[in-house]
């Protein structure tokens, strides 16, 4: 028997851009006949290119996923990272057999479960309960065999007071709490999870990561995880992959794999940091930051009187550019002119945040030094984490 469960040859997936069906059978008739006879398609959308109507066969294609070669062994814990459109959750859709690739072969070596969007699989005017028999039967298991996994199913959950409500009226919270616990412990070889335990609060999300963990190390089953959250990834993955415009850019060991692809972001930054304030007193040079280790230099002209001059430290929401969380580092006249500071992404919630570096008071700023890029920090998702910002960054 083959080592491997998932054998990925040669796989494509594109798509015609701009091209939606009628609504009618026979206008698709009508539409397809006069693009054969290389005709204006009648019942055709006007294209966003040049505002004309397309009228040949030669319709732009858009690949999603190209030459994909992959082989996935059984228990492994593979993530998936990567910027948006990067073809992460159409690898998951060609898997799952929710879209077939438009070329290539898979082979798959047991049954298969996916949680790729809050609520998928399951029917909104079945109950909970109904709802875990629904999916057993889909993957071919007996009442029977339900009905041994059913308490452990809800108990994980945490919906038990919820089980004989409908489904749709489920907040998005509970159906992702229900369709992790169903897809973890219902009868299947391999798990396939999409950034959708994003949803869920801090103390589930850490559930289901350990739940994840052991899926593999016991019970042999192999799962394949993509998220931006890449303080995830290196906790559970023993394999990574990073997918760029829809290609293999790397495969191989976690660490490595983040680092190459947070490299390939530094690369990809054209833009210069913000700086405001006088340059010819202040200076922030040899600014590096990992998503762990943030290091620079600061110098300022030896004349100026600092007087009560304090170095911060300030996280901002990407959403509305407010400061969540800031760190005091001191008088600028006390501090050294090297800096370097350890991010402990454990104590505060995950998201997207700029980064500054401020020079000033309280009541007035004289300097600031901040970066173009947007970074993914943090690991909870709760929003009721309690921030201390002297534990957030740790001097080094």
């Amino acid at each position: 028997m083959s080592e491997y469960v998932i054998n990925i040859d040669n796989v494509s997936k594109k798509y015609r851009l701009g091209v939606i069906s009628t609504g009618s059978l026979s206008r698709d008739i009508q539409s397809l006949w006069s693009r054969f006879m290389k005709k204006d398609d009648p019942n055709s959308k006007i294209s966003s290119k040049k505002n004309v109507i397309p009228s040949t066969l030669d319709d732009e294609y858009t690949y999603a996923l190209r030459n994909i070669n992959l082989n996935i062994k059984k228990g492994e814990i593979l993530g998936i990272i990567g910027k948006n459109g990067a073809g992460k959750s159409t690898i998951l859709k060609v898997l799952s057999r929710i879209t077939p690739p438009t070329s290539g072969s898979i082979k798959i070596n047991g049954r298969v479960s996916s949680l790729l969007e809050v609520g998928t699989g399951f029917h909104p005017d079945l109950t909970g309960k109904e709802n875990i028999f629904l999916n057993g039967a889909i993957l071919g298991m007996t009442r029977l065999e339900i009905f041994e996994r059913y308490d452990e199913i809800v108990d994980f959950s945490e919906v038990a007071k919820y089980i004989d409500t409908p489904v749709k009226r489920y907040s998005s919270g509970m159906r992702i709490r229900l369709a992790f616990s169903v897809a973890a412990h219902l009868n299947n070889d391999i798990l396939l999870v999409d950034e959708v335990l994003a949803v869920g609060d801090a103390q589930f999300r850490d559930k289901c990561i350990k739940k994840m963990n052991n899926l593999s190390s016991s019970d042999g089953k192999t799962v394949i995880f993509v998220s931006h959250n890449l303080n995830i990834i290196k906790a559970i993955c023993t394999q990574c992959l990073f997918l760029k415009d829809g290609k293999i850019e790397k495969l191989g060991k976690t660490d490595d794999i983040i680092n190459d692809y947070l490299n390939d972001l530094k690369l990809n930054e054209s833009k210069s940091p913000i700086v405001k304030g006088d340059e010819r007193k202040y200076q922030i040079k040899n600014f590096s930051f990992d998503n762990e280790k943030l290091k620079f230099q600061i110098s300022f002209d030896g004349e100026i009187k600092l007087n009560d001059n304090h170095l911060f430290i300030e996280l901002l929401s990407t959403a509305n550019n407010s400061t969540i969380i800031f760190k005091n580092l001191g008088l600028l006249k006390n501090l050294k002119s090297r800096i370097n500071l350890k991010v402990n992404n454990n104590k505060f919630t995950y998201s997207q945040y700029r980064l500054r570096i401020r020079i000033g008071n309280m009541g007035k700023t004289y300097y600031i030094f901040e970066p173009a890029s947007i970074f993914e920090l943090g690991v909870h998702q709760s929003e009721s984490i309690q921030y201390i910002e002297t534990e957030i960054f740790e001097e080094i």
